[in-house]
């Protein structure tokens, strides 16, 4: 496999993480993160706020999981071929 082919693959497998919001999506997140802050105290939002990051931090980690996974099975499809 030349490098323009190896290259453009490895952009093409990068593309499926970019996510967009639409301006509605991105609207109902903020609207709905400050709705429940807005019925926290300051003891339950830093615990909010605690639990959201650890589970986009969960979230990230599976996300790279999958991206070495796919890779590993490219790897493994152009070994076979």
């Amino acid at each position: 496999m030349n490098w323009f082919k190896r290259n453009n693959k490895q952009k093409i497998k990068k593309d499926w993480l970019h996510a967009e919001l639409t301006v509605e999506e991105d609207f109902l997140v903020e609207l709905n993160l400050r709705l429940a802050l807005g019925q926290c105290s300051e003891d339950d939002a830093s615990d909010l706020f605690s639990g959201l990051a650890r589970e986009n931090y969960r979230l990230k980690k599976i996300i790279n999981q999958g991206e070495a996974y796919t890779e590993y099975l490219d790897r493994q499809s152009s070994i076979g071929q």
